[in-house]
């Protein structure tokens, strides 16, 4: 929610619920929504144009790359274009605008038995019982493949 959204909100249900109350739970201090107030609501802020003039610049370089580039990418084309921009505004007007770049989907590693290296003998043939001390040595060394 912008600002003005918020402070919109605040005014609509003061009636039922104190200021102080709203305006701790929506994080908003109390002076500037009493500010808000007394300016006058304007309907539309100055940044909310600039933010969606700005949101169209950047869907018209997204189109262009099919649709595809993320905020990094976006970024970097815009800077191309001549503005100067920052990855965290670019990702603000893409949440903004709706734009999402393509996720590429990673796969797991594939092993197979024989790559994964020989498979060592079984000496102790599943027997884990000794018949006297030290003659059999058993340990749990779960990080060796075997």
């Amino acid at each position: 929610m912008t600002r003005q959204q918020v402070y919109g909100f605040i005014a609509a249900e003061k009636t039922t619920y104190p200021v102080r109350l709203l305006c701790r739970v929506l994080q908003v201090s109390t002076s500037a929504f009493y500010d808000w107030l007394r300016r006058g609501r304007p309907t539309v802020s100055d940044e909310d144009i600039a933010d969606a003039q700005d949101a169209n610049l950047l869907r018209e370089a997204w189109s262009e790359h099919r649709r595809t580039y993320g905020a990094r990418r976006l970024t970097a084309e815009i800077r191309d274009r001549g503005h100067g921009w920052n990855r965290k505004r670019v990702a603000r007007l893409m949440t903004v605008a709706g734009i999402e770049g393509v996720h590429r989907r990673r796969h797991g590693k594939k092993r197979s038995r024989l790559a994964a290296g020989s498979i060592a003998p079984d000496l102790v043939k599943r027997k884990f019982t000794a018949a006297a001390p030290d003659q059999l040595w058993v340990a749990d060394i779960s990080y060796l493949r075997t």
